[in-house]
């Protein structure tokens, strides 16, 4: 058992850690590469990315719980008809909050836009581009905590390690191509899809089929238990991340990437 826990514990390091050593890599790479400035909007794509995983509503840790609880293959089933349930009432929130954001973008960015010029519309599509694969970042937290639950920590360490480092080095290899912000937000949102693409195909083939339920599981008690989750969700990382909005606001993009890239290495050491 104290093998088991040991090996648990350096997958899930490995997990935090390698990511990290494409991004200490690659984020210089694109600074020089698509300028300072580009890098500060990216910078604040990938906080934006990562901040609206909390639409999850807290159901990535809940479901983690629930599998983990799981004492034979017909619980491990009928837990497994529940996760595609959530991640499909997941997925179709997502889609309207993106839906909805993106909007509201379109709405009251084209004043900004037109006093920003060519950046300005440059970070928009960016914008856009990133709200059309929030679903498959939503969804990819969900069916991990399935994976984790089960201790599959091999299965999903490989996730993150490969996809948390995509993260970074697509867009590395879109500024040698394309140096412009759209081009880096696209690789960003090409990796979150296929990611979520990733997760799927490995929870199918990983964990036993969905049983055919009884009855229908209520999602209440669920997003009772993940409420406070939620609640931790939203406040942490505001508090955490936020001053990189207001630095964009009151000083630059340049700015961002400065101090964006130094706290996120202190913030990273965290693991």
């Amino acid at each position: 058992m104290r093998g088991i826990r040991i090996q648990h514990f350096g997958l899930n390091l490995a997990g935090g850690v390698l990511p990290l050593a494409a991004a200490l890599f690659a984020v210089p790479v694109i600074g020089g590469l698509a300028g300072t400035e580009r890098l500060g909007w990216l910078m604040l794509i990938w906080t934006l990315v990562g901040y609206l995983g909390l639409l999850d509503l807290g159901l990535g840790r809940v479901l983690i719980r629930r599998f983990a609880l799981c004492a034979d293959a017909a619980e491990v089933g009928a837990a497994m008809a529940l996760l595609w349930r959530v991640c499909r009432i997941a997925g179709t929130l997502t889609v309207a909050v993106a839906t909805l954001l993106a909007a509201l973008l379109w709405a009251y960015g084209q004043s900004w836009r037109s006093t920003q010029g060519a950046l300005g519309a440059a970070t928009l599509t960016a914008a856009w581009i990133v709200l059309a694969v929030l679903p498959a970042v939503v969804v990819s937290s969900l069916l991990r905590g399935a994976l984790e639950g089960r201790l599959l920590f091999a299965h999903s360490n490989a996730l993150k390690v490969i996809f948390g480092s995509l993260t970074f080095a697509a867009p590395m290899a879109a500024a040698y191509i394309s140096p412009t912000l759209p081009s880096l937000a696209l690789a960003v949102a090409v990796t979150r899809l296929a990611g979520g693409i990733a997760h799927a195909w490995v929870v199918l083939h990983a964990l036993p089929r969905p049983a055919a339920a009884k009855q229908v599981q209520r999602i209440g008690p669920l997003l009772a238990e993940g409420g406070w989750m939620t609640v931790t969700s939203v406040v942490g990382p505001l508090m955490v991340t936020f001053d990189r909005f207001v630095v964009a606001v009151l000083v630059s993009a340049t700015a961002v990437a400065h101090y964006a890239v130094i706290q996120e290495i202190a913030l990273r050491l965290l693991v």
